[in-house]
């Protein structure tokens, strides 16, 4: 310690793996053996910030101004706020623009709804450091209610994704309406296509969403080798009046290894002698193999 009775301890750093956080105190002795310590400290250690936001209006008219507050919080955790870092807000086709959280980890600002009806991605980044988060969220722009039919992004699942051909493949997604109002009934379509042709097309109903609400979708296809390409299409025959119809579809290419070989199987014998005292045993073990097969006994 320095004179005036205040002291600095080098830099600790966390030794891997990594930990959420640590547990320490401070004790002081002074020359005379007096001792007095800290109650017990904890600091959370962060290697991500969760970021929320929302609009208000939830949905405007195009033109209108809206509002758009949001929070900031090292690994989720309320108590921990990422206070004083800068945000960077972007709107789909349009501006960029900075914000920069308050000591609670809450930011606010606002920006003009496009003028074209559509939904739009508003992105929220925060950065403290080396730290960041992000948080997209879709604002719908009409002059009435409609809705607005969408893939949920990065929903498109394949199962398993390296399939072989003969298996079952499992195809899903998730759809929900961005728009101003309820959807009435339409469907799902999911396609496999690749240079051999077809390999699936099946349309899978949907009653209707409310706004906001969401529906998992999914198909099942009998694999075939060969590079394929799979799209889920939102209301193939534009049953719904929808805000964009840009947003209605999804895809990704998948490779379909061939199915293994089914050789001829040979019987493997082994021997085996045990010896015991006064006694002998001859022992023999058969095992059954079958080309790209597994050993069976």
């Amino acid at each position: 310690k320095d004179g005036d009775g205040r002291f600095t301890n080098s830099s600790i750093r966390a030794a891997n793996p990594p930990y959420t956080g640590a547990h320490f105190n401070v004790t002081v002795i002074d020359a005379g053996g007096n001792s007095s310590w800290t109650s017990e400290i904890y600091v959370q250690f962060a290697a991500k910030i969760t970021v929320d936001i929302a609009f208000a209006p939830p949905s405007a008219a195009p033109g209108q101004i809206v509002a758009v507050t949001g929070t900031a919080l090292y690994e989720d955790n309320a108590s921990v706020p990422a206070k004083f870092s800068a945000v960077q807000l972007r709107l789909e086709g349009g501006p960029t623009w900075s914000a920069v959280t308050d000591g609670a980890g809450a930011f606010t600002s606002s920006f003009t709804a496009p003028a074209t009806e559509g939904t739009y991605a508003v992105n929220a980044t925060v950065t403290n450091r080396t730290i960041s988060g992000s948080r997209e969220q879709y604002l719908a722009v009409a002059t009435s209610p409609t809705p607005d039919l969408a893939v949920v992004a990065g929903s498109l699942s394949v199962v398993p994704a390296d399939a072989t051909a003969g298996e079952t493949v499992t195809i899903s997604a998730s759809v929900e309406n961005r728009g101003t109002s309820a959807a009435g009934p339409f469907s799902v379509r999911i396609n496999v296509t690749g240079s051999q042709g077809a390999g699936l097309s099946r349309d899978i109903p949907v009653d209707g969403l409310s706004v906001g609400a969401k529906r998992e979708v999914s198909a099942t296809w009998t694999a075939s080798e060969g590079t394929w390409t799979v799209t889920v299409i939102i209301d193939p025959g534009y049953v719904v009046p929808e805000l964009s119809e840009e947003n209605n579809r999804a895809g990704r290419a998948i490779s379909v290894a061939p199915a293994p070989p089914n050789g001829p199987s040979a019987t493997l014998m082994v021997g085996l002698v045990m010896l015991g005292i006064g006694v002998t045993a001859a022992v023999a073990f058969a095992y059954r193999w079958r080309a790209g097969r597994r050993k069976e006994p």
